[in-house]
C-alpha cells in the first residue's frame, strides 16, 4: 500500500557520513534533540506518530522532501524526492546531512522503516 507523505519539517544537521535511514517515533521521550521537534508534545503522541528521516545528499543547495511509504507485511519504505536544480542555478558540493519528518498515524510505530535506494528504479526496490 503505498500512502503519499506531507513534510511537515526538515532541518539541516552537522555533516555525517551515514546512510539514510528512518524510524517512527511514537513518544515525547524518544525524540533526537533538535530545537525544531520542541514543538511536539505529549498530546500530539496520543493519536499521532512522527516518521523521522535522515539523509545524507551531495549536495546542500539541493534539500530531500518526503515522497511515499510503501507499506506492506509490516515492513515501511520511504521514498524521497530529490529536486533537480533549477535552469541556470549552480548547486553547492558540501555534503549535507538532512533530517525530514513527516505525521503520520501512531499504528506506524509498530512497522519496522528502510530508506528506498534512490539509485535504482522502483521496481528493483532495493534497501540501504
Amino acid at each position: 500500500m503505498k500512502q503519499p507523505l506531507q513534510t511537515a519539517g526538515r532541518v539541516r544537521l552537522p555533516y555525517t557520513r551515514r546512510r539514510s535511514d528512518a524510524r517512527c517515533v511514537t513518544s515525547l521521550s524518544r525524540l533526537p534533540d533538535v530545537p525544531e521537534l520542541n514543538s511536539y508534545d505529549p498530546e500530539f503522541f496520543a493519536g499521532h506518530a512522527l516518521l523521522l528521516v535522515t539523509d545524507t545528499t551531495a549536495s546542500g543547495s539541493l534539500p530531500p522532501i518526503l515522497h511515499t511509504a510503501d507499506i506492506t507485511d509490516g515492513h515501511g519504505t520511504v521514498r524521497l524526492q530529490r529536486p533537480l536544480p533549477a535552469r541556470n542555478q549552480c548547486v553547492t558540493q558540501d555534503m549535507a546531512t538532512w533530517l525530514l519528518w513527516a505525521e503520520v498515524p501512531v499504528s506506524w510505530g509498530d512497522l519496522s522503516w528502510a530508506v528506498a535506494n534512490p539509485a535504482l528504479p522502483p521496481e528493483r526496490l532495493s534497501l540501504y
